[in-house]
């Protein structure tokens, strides 16, 4: 199933939704008796008070604090009738992210009749979308909004780069400083840019670097480097991890780098990128 594509913009879209009253008056006939009279010029003196039409109110939601991106999920909402009459309540749950006036998506259906001031609770299923963060609940025929945050438990990293550079101060420096070979006995950095997620404000993931003389394949080093951050945002972001290594002792030829980033909270794991260097004398 196209998840994303099940998702449609609601955009300038007219929808057909709303509630209505059901009337005594449409199951009544006009000679039926009750206290309707009429003068002789034909106006209306009856004594009955007007019928007052219903009305709907989001009086309770169970919608979970953390869903799960591009999955089905279901929420439910307790809506009451504060009207005078039996009314029909139906419309669409529509989900947009906070604080973005465009691109609402369509959750979900809900309908059902209700009489004076009962309670009545309805299941809403639909699809959550692709994107994470902090997002908001709209009903089409209630005041009412709830939020949610959407997160990604499965997600994975993905490596977008890597570099030996020249020295690392600060995001950027694995284009700006990247460099081709290092000389014998220096240290050296080699830096990954990657792509990870953050989970509810907290980004944790391990990076492991692997560096092989390309002439023999043997493992000159190795190193894991854990990494956890408190963030005001979730969702993907990207990160760049700078490594040092010692090249005393190394031969002079070409060696490849090999790096990999884990997230400790989805435990996924990326692939791995490559990167060869030639190291001088």
């Amino acid at each position: 199933m196209n998840r994303r594509g099940y998702l449609s913009v609601i955009g300038g879209t007219t929808v057909l939704a709303g509630c209505s009253a059901i009337s005594e008056d449409d199951t009544t006939s006009s000679d039926s008796g009750g206290n309707n009279t009429t003068n002789p010029s034909g106006e209306n003196t009856s004594s009955d008070p007007p019928v007052e039409s219903a009305s709907f109110e989001l009086v309770e939601s169970d919608i979970p604090e953390v869903m799960n991106a591009d999955e089905d999920a279901s929420i439910s909402i307790t809506v009451k009738n504060t009207g005078g009459s039996t009314g029909s309540c139906s419309g669409q749950a529509r989900i947009k992210k906070e604080e973005v006036e465009s691109g609402t998506l369509r959750f979900g259906y809900y309908n059902d009749t209700i009489e004076p001031e009962e309670k009545k609770k309805m299941e809403i299923t639909g699809e959550v979308p692709a994107g994470t963060g902090e997002y908001v609940f709209e009903f089409t025929n209630l005041e009412e909004t709830r939020t949610t945050t959407i997160t990604d438990e499965n997600a994975t990293p993905t490596i977008q780069n890597v570099n030996i550079v020249s020295e690392w101060d600060e995001y950027g420096d694995l284009i700006s400083n990247a460099i081709d070979s290092v000389t014998v006995g220096e240290t050296a950095t080699i830096v990954g840019r990657y792509t990870a997620f953050v989970h509810d404000g907290t980004y944790q993931a391990t990076t492991q670097t692997r560096i092989y003389e390309k002439s023999t394949d043997e493992r000159v080093f190795i190193t894991s480097d854990e990494s956890e951050q408190i963030v005001d945002r979730n969702g993907y972001s990207s990160w760049e991890a700078p490594i040092n290594f010692d090249t005393t002792g190394w031969r002079p030829g070409v060696y490849r780098a090999e790096f990999t980033v884990r997230d400790d909270i989805s435990e996924e794991v990326s692939g791995t990128e490559t990167t060869t260097f030639q190291v001088v004398e």
